[in-house]
């Protein structure tokens, strides 16, 4: 289970393990409060050489295990939402890629857009416009890039 909170990626890579971490209130699968410190583990994220310590607790009540994770970033993807966005929309309306990633990377993000779109709205020529809609919308804002990894 993955709960996402503002934080600085800066601060967390400068400080590591002694990242002052806010830790939920309550479990997100059976809202118990007994959450306990379960370590850390690695992430990597675009723009840090190393990888990044993320917080994890464990809920005493249900066992499941509850990650920190930066609000933008979807789990097992190293570019924030936003990144993905703009080189989507760039793609789809000029047809051009931003080369602000790399080319097999974004090609990815696309497949699972084109995937997404084909299974939620069937074809539909105005892709373009429909991810300004879901960007529009920040929960789902790349929500096909979650449901489809």
């Amino acid at each position: 289970m993955i709960v996402f909170t503002r934080f600085s990626l800066v601060e967390l890579s400068v400080q590591g393990k002694n990242f002052n971490w806010k830790k939920p209130d309550i479990c997100p699968s059976c809202k118990s409060p007994r959450l306990w410190g379960h370590g850390y583990r690695l992430a990597r994220f675009v723009g840090f050489v190393v990888a990044l310590w993320l917080k994890r607790y464990r809920c005493d009540s249900c066992k499941s295990v509850v990650t920190i994770r930066p609000e933008g970033y979807f789990k097992r993807y190293q570019s924030s939402s936003d990144d993905i966005s703009v080189t989507l929309t760039k793609r789809l309306s000029n047809g051009k890629w931003s080369g602000s990633h790399p080319r097999q990377r974004s090609w990815q993000w696309l497949r699972r857009f084109n995937n997404f779109v084909r299974i939620e709205y069937g074809d539909d020529n105005s892709k373009v416009s429909l991810l300004e809609r879901l960007t529009q919308l920040h929960t789902s804002s790349c929500q096909f890039l979650s449901e489809l990894a």
